[in-house]
């Protein structure tokens, strides 16, 4: 009785043309629950990736996590509210398509777009593991080919002119905060131009990582701490650079947490005031200049062959110049 009663008000809200598909799971859910005991599983689309969401938050690096916030918040804001709301097994590859080519009309990098391909697979695969749908939409969406820019490396007489100009702007500096930012930056470029570490992990250093009796930088990469990992790489520390850290210290309080590059630690890499801009300006600065090429879309940002990046390559290539295997 109570069946044929659930199904009646269904067909009814049907003939009004008021039956929903969230109403529709409703009905049925409820009607597993009187003939089994157990309700139906139901999720949106939003529910699931929010859900999923929290379970990474204690499993993920807080880096790691936050690229996941990012890519999962704009493909839920790319979905009108309808499909947010449906069935997450009514999604469908061309709701992943669509988010993807306005991800790069708005002038993502393929990398960036890639990623978030990737974030969504990761996250409907589990879906599709849990047999909560039978499919994952995302895998039958194809990423873009990454952008066509060969990085360049910088030659010696590139790399005096950078710090040579970081240390003018030093002198000339306005405030006594520009200049312990330009002072920070000379040393920062000789850092990964002598180790060859990346910007983040550089400017993250701390006077503990630093070890003058055994004459090598010890710390665990950033890449690394995203997959909860401990193991740490030890650079040695070339006599060039030594002498530059050597003074830096000399100057920095004697605290093992101390930063080595205090005006920079902390600063995000994008926008105008980013490390990114920063640099590009001491390049500027420097006169030097890389191949410019356009990302993708109308609004594709301007991509330069030259960045700070760039001086790994230039160390990995004095590395291999030298004979010397990775």
């Amino acid at each position: 009785m109570k069946i044929a009663t659930e199904w009646e008000k269904a067909a009814s809200k049907a003939r009004q043309g008021l039956l929903t598909e969230l109403q529709s799971m409703k009905v049925l859910s409820d009607l597993s629950e009187i003939t089994s005991g157990k309700p139906l599983s139901f999720h949106s689309v939003e529910d699931w990736l929010r859900s999923w969401l929290e379970g990474k938050k204690a499993s993920r690096a807080e880096k790691t996590y936050l690229r996941y916030v990012v890519a999962v918040e704009a493909f839920l804001k790319h979905l009108p509210k309808n499909r947010k709301e449906a069935n997450l097994g009514s999604l469908a590859a061309a709701d992943i398509q669509s988010f993807r080519d306005a991800s790069i009309a708005s002038g993502k990098s393929a990398t960036t777009v890639n990623m978030e391909l990737k974030i969504l697979r990761t996250a409907f695969n589990v879906a599709r593991k849990q047999a909560i749908i039978p499919h994952n939409p995302a895998e039958a969406v194809d990423t873009i080919e990454a952008d066509a820019l060969e990085k360049d490396v910088f030659t010696p007489d590139m790399v005096k002119r950078l710090v040579a100009a970081a240390e003018d702007k030093a002198i000339n500096a306005r405030s006594a905060k520009d200049r312990d930012i330009f002072r920070d930056w000379s040393d920062l470029i000789c850092a990964g131009y002598f180790t060859g570490a990346r910007q983040g992990d550089l400017v993250e250093l701390r006077r503990s990582n630093v070890s003058f009796d055994r004459l090598v930088i010890e710390f665990s990469p950033q890449k690394q701490q995203r997959r909860l990992s401990k193991k740490k790489v030890a650079i040695p520390i070339h006599p060039e650079f030594a002498s530059r850290l050597e003074k830096r210290l000399e100057w920095l309080p004697e605290n093992a947490d101390q930063p080595i590059f205090p005006a920079l630690v902390g600063k995000t890499s994008g926008g105008r005031n980013g490390l990114s801009g920063m640099f590009n300006r001491l390049m500027e600065n420097a006169g030097i200049q890389g191949t410019i090429v356009k990302g993708t879309g109308k609004a594709g940002r301007s991509k330069n062959s030259l960045t700070f990046h760039s001086l790994r390559h230039t160390f990995n290539s004095a590395l291999m110049n030298a004979g010397v295997s990775k």
